[in-house]
């Protein structure tokens, strides 16, 4: 799922069955949720530093005895930023420009092997755990090239097109939420814009 900012991405999954969240670096809204006290305790993982600790956590759920119904992925770009920094490193030496990472754009093309593995760790994880995978995700505005008439703004996934061209099609269902905006006034110069 993903959604404009403000939406409650992470409200909405926090009432999902017997949720588990993994949060990937900087996406720690579950705890001021909770701090906050808009969510009770939700049980969750430390803030994930690194790509090989996320695949240790997606491991322990998967070979632990555990009650939990839910995973909740916050956020997925999150987890693929650590993935281009594992890929970075190993890969590159750590060297993000012209002759490292970005370099014709290997860097992505060479990151999707280890996505392709968390996704199949994913979907062990589903069968043998019988556990729901809801990946939350920030969302963007990018321009779009209507092949059948004008071009437009639309809202997508923030992720590199290579690794959403792969989860996408791994993913049973994509969801997006906004709010709705109302327009009053429309007649006038200046008009006055509500969420609905």
């Amino acid at each position: 799922m993903h959604a404009v900012e403000g939406f409650g991405k992470t409200t909405l999954a926090a009432m999902m069955p017997k949720p588990i969240f993994l949060m990937s670096k900087g996406e720690t809204g579950l705890l001021t949720l909770m701090g906050s006290g808009l969510l009770p305790d939700t049980p969750h993982f430390e803030e994930t530093q690194s790509w090989s600790v996320f695949i240790e956590q997606l491991k322990a759920l998967r070979d632990q005895e555990h009650g939990y119904k839910t995973l909740v992925l916050d956020a997925l770009n999150g987890f693929e930023r650590l993935n281009h920094e594992h890929v970075c490193n190993v890969e590159y030496g750590g060297n993000w420009g012209e002759t490292g990472f970005t370099s014709y754009m290997r860097g992505y093309e060479v990151s999707l092997a280890p996505w392709r593995e968390m996704l199949n760790l994913l979907d062990e994880i589903r069968t043998q755990k019988k556990m729901i995978i809801f990946a939350l995700c920030h969302t963007k505005v990018k321009p779009f090239k209507n092949p059948e008439g004008a071009d437009y703004d639309r809202y997508t996934i923030d992720m590199h097109e290579k690794t959403w061209g792969i989860t996408h099609k791994w993913a049973d269902a994509v969801l997006f939420g906004n709010f709705e905006t109302v327009v009053r006034d429309e007649n006038a110069k200046k008009s006055k814009a509500s969420m609905a």
